[in-house]
């Protein structure tokens, strides 16, 4: 029996306040998982490291242990959109779609379809529309990764991956996306599936 798979991933949803700026504040809170629908959630402290980075371009803003809530000084204000605390961002989201089995894992040797879309928060100003998307794959924990051919098929990028038949217990993602409107995100998922069957 198998099912569709959402791999945990940082994301927003309904379950947290989503990143906004107001006036000159700049707030970002996002959940450490997130699943189907909108689903939101974090961990228990500790139990499965998370670190939230911040980067304005290739600078290093601000790093936190955990989800990041963390307030700045913005450099351009927005009206507030009625219905939010402040104005959202127009941070770039990614989900993932991959058939597993009932414990999360996919067979060893077999070759596995997974599908990223990309989208941008609802509503907020300066959100572009999707134009591009990437993905990596790799079999060892993050130490090495290898590209993936992406097909876009409507508002997705669908993926082959050829799971080693040996020698690999974990399928860790690294994605990443652009609009065209100048935003862009990078997510790297670790383990973020497993892999049974392998001699």
């Amino acid at each position: 029996m198998t099912g569709s798979h959402r791999s945990r991933r940082p994301g927003r949803g309904d379950g947290y306040w989503g990143p906004w700026h107001g006036g000159d504040w700049f707030a970002v809170n996002v959940a450490a998982a997130g699943g189907q629908n909108g689903l939101t959630g974090s961990f228990p402290w500790g139990e499965t490291p998370v670190t939230s980075r911040l980067y304005q371009g290739d600078t290093l803003v601000r790093e936190n242990i955990d989800q990041a809530v963390q307030t700045f000084v913005a450099d351009q204000a927005d009206a507030a959109v009625p219905g939010h605390t402040g104005t959202p961002l127009p941070l770039v989201q990614l989900d993932y779609d991959v058939d597993t089995a009932l414990d999360g894992t996919v067979r060893a040797g077999s070759v596995v379809p997974l599908s990223v879309a990309p989208y941008t928060v609802p509503g907020a100003p300066r959100a572009g529309s999707v134009a591009g998307a990437t993905l990596e794959v790799s079999y060892d924990g993050g130490a090495t990764w290898s590209p993936v051919k992406l097909r876009k098929d409507d508002e997705r990028w669908e993926a082959r991956l050829r799971i080693p038949p040996r020698g690999a217990d974990l399928v860790s993602l690294r994605a990443s996306a652009r609009d065209d409107a100048g935003n862009s995100v990078t997510q790297e998922v670790v383990s973020a599936f497993g892999i049974s069957g392998g001699r």
